[in-house]
C-alpha cells in the first residue's frame, strides 16, 4: 500500500508510466509526503561512528556482541533495531568480511518479505527494474551485485527465501539499483542507501521542483524521508526530482539517464536553447566575456585548459576560476572536494575562499531566471553551502592571505576578511540567505539546518 492517504499527490499514469500528480496548488517548502524508509542501511565506513537505528552520531557506540559489526547509542536503540537487525547478524557471523550496504540493503528487503503480508511487499514487487533499458556494462554491474548479494545469503537462506531462480534475484536487484535512494543526514553528507517504493515512484527532470531529503535526526528515533516542493506546484502537474546531480554537464546527466534507466530527459533545463549553461561557460579570451559551449565567433580558452585531473589545490583551482567559472562542471567537484578537505584540515583560509567561490557558482545563471541557476532556488544544496560560509565567517580565526591577487577577476569582498566588522556583517548576511533558503528545501522550519543557522544568527 503506497503512503499517499493524506498527501496532496495521487498516481497518475502518463507517457514515462506511473507518477505522482498534485491534487492541489502547492507552495515552494510545502511538504508533499513524510513516510518511513522500508530498510536503511550504512555504508560500511560510516557503520563504525553511527549508530545502526537512529543514524545518530556519537563517540562511543555500544557494539553488538554477536556480530561485532552494528553499533547503537544505548540498548534502548539496540532493542528497536533487532527486529531488523537479527537476520542480518546470524548472516554477519557466518562472513569474515562485512559486505556493502547494497547487498545488506537487499537481504534485509528478502528477510522482511519472508515476515511481512503480501501487501506490505506488493509496492516493491511494483516497482520498474530497467532491467532490459540498462547498457551492458550497468547490467554487468547488477549481475556482480546479484552475484554478492547470493554469496552473502548463502545456499541454505536462498532456498528458505525462496530464492531458486537467477532471473527472479536478477530482476530484483535492477529494481534496487533503479529506485533506491542515498541515505543522508541533515545537512546532505552521504551515509548509505535505503528503499521507499511510494517515493520511487516520483519521476525524473533535470529540472525538477521537489526533493527527498531528511530535514530531522534525533537520538532514539530514526529519520523519516520527506518529499518537499522547492517550487510552486500547481493542480494536477506532475512531481518530478532529479536522479542525477544537477551540477554536471548536459552531456553528462544524458549519458547516466540512458545508461542506468534508458531514457533521454527533455526537461525545460535540457531542452534549453540560446543561453550561456554556467556548467560549460568558459572565458573568451578576445571580447572578454564568457561563452557558452558552442563557438562564440571569437578566441575562447579550450576545455583542456581547465582539465586539472585530481587536482584540489585551492590556489591552483581560484586560479584557474579566471578561464572557467567554480559553476564549471570541471571545476566544481574539484572545489567542492578542496572546501572539504580544508574544513577537515581546519585550514580556515582555503575553506573560507573554497566556500565563497562555491557559493558563487551555484548561484551562476545562465540566463535572468533564476532556474537557470547551477542549483536553483529550493535547492539543499544551498542551504547548506550559504551556511557553512556564514559559520565559516563567524569563526575566530585570522584570514592570513586574501585570494584576491590571485583571480583575474578579484572578488572585492575577499578584501574585507581580515576586517571583522565587515567579517560579521557578510556572515549574517549569508547565515539570513541560508535560513531562507533551508525553509524551502527542508520544509517549512528548515529542519535540523534552519535550527543551527538559528543558532548561529542568535549569537
Amino acid at each position: 500500500m503506497y503512503a499517499l492517504q493524506d498527501a496532496p499527490l495521487t498516481i497518475a499514469h502518463g507517457a514515462w508510466g506511473r507518477g505522482l500528480r498534485a491534487t492541489r496548488a502547492i507552495q515552494a517548502g510545502e511538504t508533499l509526503l513524510i513516510d518511513d524508509a522500508y530498510v536503511r542501511v550504512l555504508r560500511t565506513t560510516e557503520a563504525v561512528h553511527r549508530c545502526h537505528f537512529c543514524l545518530a552520531k556519537e563517540p562511543h557506540l555500544q557494539v553488538c556482541a554477536s556480530c561485532d559489526f552494528a553499533r547503537y547509542c544505548d540498548d534502548v536503540c539496540e532493542a528497536s533495531a533487532r527486529p531488523w537487525h537479527k537476520r542480518e547478524c546470524a548472516a554477519l557471523q557466518r562472513h569474515k568480511d562485512v559486505p556493502d550496504a547494497d547487498v545488506r540493503a537487499l537481504a534485509q528487503l528478502l528477510w522482511l518479505k519472508s515476515e511481512r503480508t503480501p501487501a506490505w511487499w506488493a509496492p516493491l514487487g511494483a516497482m520498474a527494474s530497467n532491467r532490459h533499458a540498462m547498457q551492458d556494462h550497468v547490467r554487468e554491474e547488477a549481475a556482480m551485485l546479484a552475484f554478492r548479494l547470493g554469496v552473502f545469503l548463502g545456499t541454505e537462506e536462498r532456498e528458505a527465501l525462496g530464492l531458486t531462480n537467477a532471473d527472479e534475484l536478477m530482476e530484483l536487484v535492477c529494481q534496487h539499483m533503479t529506485n533506491a535512494f542515498m541515505l543522508s543526514d541533515a545537512y546532505l553528507d552521504p551515509l548509505g542507501v535505503c528503499v521507499n517504493p511510494t517515493l520511487a515512484l516520483v519521476n525524473h527532470a533535470c529540472d525538477a521542483n521537489a526533493v527527498m531529503v531528511f530535514p530531522t535526526m534525533q537520538r532514539g528515533s530514526p529519520s523519516r524521508m520527506h518529499l518537499v516542493a522547492i517550487r510552486p506546484i500547481s493542480a494536477g502537474d506532475a512531481v518530478h526530482m532529479s536522479y542525477v546531480d544537477v551540477a554536471t554537464s548536459r552531456a553528462e546527466r544524458q549519458a547516466v539517464l540512458q545508461e542506468r534507466y534508458g531514457f533521454t530527459c527533455a526537461c525545460a533545463l535540457c531542452e534549453r536553447t540560446q543561453w550561456i549553461d554556467p556548467r560549460t561557460a568558459l572565458w573568451c579570451t578576445s571580447c572578454s566575456e564568457w561563452s557558452g559551449s558552442a563557438a562564440c565567433g571569437h578566441r575562447r580558452i579550450e576545455p583542456r585548459a581547465v582539465d586539472m585531473g585530481e587536482d584540489t589545490d585551492p590556489d591552483i583551482l581560484v586560479h584557474r576560476t579566471a578561464l572557467a567559472p567554480p559553476s564549471h562542471y570541471r571545476v566544481w567537484p574539484l572545489l567542492f572536494a578542496a572546501h572539504t578537505r580544508a574544513i577537515e584540515r581546519q585550514a580556515w583560509d582555503d575553506a573560507v575562499q573554497c566556500t565563497m567561490l562555491l557559493c558563487a557558482g551555484m548561484q551562476a545563471r545562465g540566463a535572468r531566471d533564476a532556474r537557470s541557476a547551477l542549483y536553483p532556488p529550493g535547492h539543499p544544496q544551498r542551504a547548506v553551502l550559504l551556511a557553512t560560509l556564514g559559520r565559516l565567517l563567524c569563526e575566530n580565526v585570522e584570514l592570513h592571505d586574501t585570494p584576491s591577487h590571485l583571480l583575474a577577476r578579484p572578488l572585492p569582498c575577499l578584501s574585507m576578511l581580515t576586517d571583522m566588522t565587515s567579517r560579521r556583517f557578510m556572515a549574517h548576511t549569508f547565515l539570513t540567505q541560508a535560513l531562507e533558503e533551508a525553509c524551502i528545501a527542508f520544509g517549512h522550519d528548515g529542519g535540523a539546518m534552519g535550527a543551527l543557522v538559528r543558532a548561529c544568527l542568535a549569537l
